[in-house]
């Protein structure tokens, strides 16, 4: 297992995109980081992990929190101090942990349907992402802020000049063929496709980034099951369509 295989999912480490899947995973004790590093070991010696497995597409919210884990050993400090220092400083946005609602009453409240039907969650909910797996599943951002972050990705796959170089974001979105580093990929007629589905047991958003159309579009809603994930994908495709038809500036 290297960097690479964990940030494009072809580790074949197991998924743990559902609260249920966390119910065998033990306690780890004190920090973050430590946490994190506990939880990479434990996972990494369960049955079944081996060199011979087949390494096929896995999505895995587990395989980031390694990967995260990974880039603490290697620059000394925690993966919050490293988004910090790269992402959110030099792009001037703010960067959170946490349900919306948890931090401000004016903020949106997730739903989901586990109750029966569609339903928001309390500020407190039960309903929290596993400690460790924060880096993978548990940022949340305002939307001013994440066009912001995705501006600075199609602007550097265009060739301009901003955090990373055009060389490092073409690999980060289409190094690999279907899926790269987080970003999807495809093409739509001629033009490269680089596209992204939060993975939020209460939010959905859906990302597209068109560099050769210099087109982005983006979706968000406060439902995180199979409705609302289709239904900001949908909707995204169709604004892309209609950009790309009428030829028209969002």
């Amino acid at each position: 297992i290297d960097l690479k295989s964990l940030l494009s999912n072809t580790a074949s480490v197991p998924p743990y995109n559902s609260i249920n899947e966390y119910v065998t995973v033990p306690t780890f004790q004190k920090d973050l980081k430590n946490q994190r590093k506990e939880f990479a070991a434990w996972l990494l010696q369960k049955p079944g992990l081996n060199p011979k497995r087949e390494r096929k597409m896995i999505e895995s919210v587990a395989g980031y929190t390694i990967a995260a884990s990974m880039l603490e050993k290697a620059s000394g400090t925690t993966w919050e101090k490293l988004v910090e220092e790269y992402v959110s400083k030099p792009l001037n946005i703010s960067i959170k942990y946490g349900w919306p609602l948890k931090i401000s009453e004016k903020q949106p409240a997730g739903h989901w349907s586990r109750y029966g039907s569609m339903s928001a969650e309390i500020a407190d909910t039960w309903v929290k992402v596993y400690p460790p797996a924060i880096p993978a599943a548990d940022i949340n951002i305002s939307i001013h802020d994440y066009v912001k972050f995705l501006q600075a990705n199609l602007k550097g796959l265009r060739g301009g000049k901003t955090l990373l170089t055009k060389k490092t974001l073409d690999l980060i979105h289409f190094g690999i063929m279907d899926y790269a580093f987080g970003w999807d990929n495809g093409a739509v007629g001629p033009d490269r496709v680089s596209s992204h589905t939060g993975q939020s047991f209460l939010f959905a958003s859906y990302v597209e980034l068109i560099p050769e159309k210099n087109l982005g579009v983006l979706v968000v809603c406060n439902y995180g099951e199979s409705m609302g994930k289709a239904g900001v994908i949908n909707l995204g495709r169709i604004l892309r369509e209609y950009f790309l038809t009428n030829n028209t500036k969002p």
